[in-house]
């Protein structure tokens, strides 16, 4: 499932299923076809991902300290992508629809 997160002042941002759901759940919302984020939760949501960021860091910081091993294969070196990186789009989408009074919408 794709996730395009639309607000009508703003640029749509698009996710591809798993990211997507995930992003909602850690958001607060429950994943689905369609839903909406209204302005009145805006600064909840807002909050809930950046609060998940700061654990995401914490837990990151914790491996970091414990010497977490790469190995010797260069690609599993490579870290995922972090969710702070993926939620770049989503924190503008979240700022652009607060300050046009708009809702975000998907799937609708």
């Amino acid at each position: 499932m794709v996730y395009v997160f639309n607000c009508s002042a703003c640029p749509s941002v698009t996710y591809l299923g798993s990211v997507g759901e995930d992003i909602l759940r850690r958001a607060g919302k429950t994943p689905g076809v369609r839903g909406v984020i209204t302005v009145a939760e805006i600064p909840d949501v807002d909050r809930r991902l950046r609060d998940e960021l700061a654990r995401e860091a914490a837990a990151g910081n914790a491996a970091a300290d414990a010497g977490d091993p790469a190995g010797d294969d260069p690609e599993a070196a490579e870290p995922p992508v972090a969710l702070a990186q993926r939620l770049v789009p989503f924190f503008a989408l979240l700022g652009c629809a607060a300050a046009a009074g708009k809702d975000i919408t998907w799937g609708l």
